[in-house]
Order: structure tokens, then sequence, then C-alpha cells
């Protein structure tokens, strides 16, 4: 495996995605949560380290949506490995970029999917819903800040895919 960024430059883009201001979610008048862009958030972090093409639907002309982006992952094992969550924070402390990714359920959260970039040099944290150590990730989602996987999605555990570049 080859990696793609040093940590410092993953953790770069990280922090500088995660503060732009049109990927905050967006609420109604009364607070109620309407779009999330996480699948934007994951095409930008993928494209200040030079690989956003992966993560680009060439068909639609547009980034790839999260279920995409989580789909990709899966049927492209040339390109992505998929890994435990041990691994996944061990690729991310190296500066590979790993992407946590959730496929959607049709009648679940409008059967959108999510997706996530796991932020290196933080430690595990527990999940008490889970019952397992998990990867701290940088979520765009319905808050953009760096916590637990566990916050991040819902009440599945995420697969973790390791991205191969050469």
């Amino acid at each position: 495996m080859i990696y793609i960024a040093d940590v410092s430059k993953l953790k770069a883009a990280c922090d500088k995605i995660l503060l732009q201001e049109d990927l905050k979610p967006e609420v109604d008048a009364k607070g109620n949560l309407i779009n999330t862009y996480c699948n934007l958030g994951v095409y930008r972090i993928a494209r200040e380290l030079g690989v956003d093409k992966f993560f680009y639907n060439t068909t639609a002309a547009r980034p790839m949506l999260a279920t995409e982006i989580a789909l990709a992952c899966a049927e492209n094992s040339l390109r992505f490995e998929h890994v435990e969550p041990e691994r996944a924070k061990s690729d991310a402390d190296s500066g590979l970029l790993v992407i946590a990714a959730q496929v959607g359920v049709p009648g679940v959260n409008g059967g959108h999917g999510h997706v996530d970039i796991v932020y290196p040099g933080k430690p595990m944290t527990y999940s008490g819903k889970w019952g397992m150590l998990v990867p701290v990730v940088a979520n765009i989602g319905k808050q953009n800040l760096v916590e637990g996987t566990n916050y991040a999605f819902g009440a599945k555990v995420p697969n973790f895919y390791s991205m191969r570049i050469g």
C-alpha cells in the first residue's frame, strides 16, 4: 500500500473542510434537519489530497452521493481495502485516506447513506452502543466536527476502507 498523504496533510485537509460554511447542515425555521453534506466533505478532503477523481460520478457530472461512495469502496478492492476499526485508525495515523461508510437503507434517514474520513492522531473512543473501541472521524453531518464514529453513524457500525494508490 502506498501512502497518499502525510499525517499533517491529511489532518490539515480534514480541519480545513470541517470549517467550510457551505457544508454546515441545512435546517428549517424550526431547527429541523433538512440536508447534510457528508459526501461533499469526503470529496473535498480527497480533492485536497489529489484523489478526488475516485469520488466523482462522471456519468452524472457531480461528486458521488454517500451511498455511491460506500458502494464504490465496497466494490473496488483494487483501490479500497476493507479494514477493521483498529486498522482504520492505524492507517489514518500513517497518512492513509480511510473512509468510514454506510450504505443508505430505504425508509431510514431518507434512504441516504453516510460517509466520513477517519481523523488521524486521536485515540480510539469506546462506544457503549456498539460495545467496542471505534476510530474518531472528521464528520460532516448533523454537526461538523471531529467525533467518535459511534456519534457520526446510526445504530450499525460502518465499514472502513483504506485507500490504495499506485
